[in-house]
């Protein structure tokens, strides 16, 4: 299996660390298992790319061009770290534990102290949160008020 970081930057890794220690808001890390979804993804990271602090994706043999999809996320000017890891298809539930695995590395190693929520996405799926709030910025308060809208 090979695991490799993207968005390396030392100030984008510091922005998160800094992000988690200045506020209770928890942290979100997008959790992906792809494969030949160059296509879908952009969409999918339009609609996601707001809400989410960093990424863990494991392709699974993709012949297109989704791991440079993929690595481009942590590009920009709203780059987002992550690490992308590739490893041979063996069934969903062994390659889901794997994803999640990958995203836990990344936040024990990179994530700073707080609360982290995995959010698990197919390439065709995209995000909505209600009220033009972000995604952790709403699971908050929910937290601290399971009657919050």
């Amino acid at each position: 299996m090979v695991y490799s970081e993207m968005g390396d930057n030392a100030s984008a890794k510091a922005d998160v660390k800094a992000s988690t220690k200045a506020n209770a808001q928890p942290r979100i890390a997008l959790v992906m298992i792809v494969r030949n979804e160059e296509k879908a993804l952009p969409r999918m990271w339009a609609s996601v790319a707001p809400h989410v602090d960093a990424w863990c994706v494991v392709d699974t043999g993709s012949t297109d061009r989704t791991p440079d999809v993929v690595g481009s996320w942590a590009e920009g000017d709203r780059g987002v770290p992550g690490g992308l890891a590739k490893q041979e298809w063996k069934d969903f539930a062994h390659n889901r534990h794997e994803s999640l695995a990958h995203a836990r590395k990344w936040v024990a190693t990179h994530g700073g102290s707080g609360a982290w929520w995995g959010l698990f996405l197919d390439a065709d799926m995209t995000l909505a949160v209600s009220g033009g709030r972000r995604l952790g910025d709403a699971l908050g308060e929910v937290l601290r008020d399971p009657n919050a809208d």
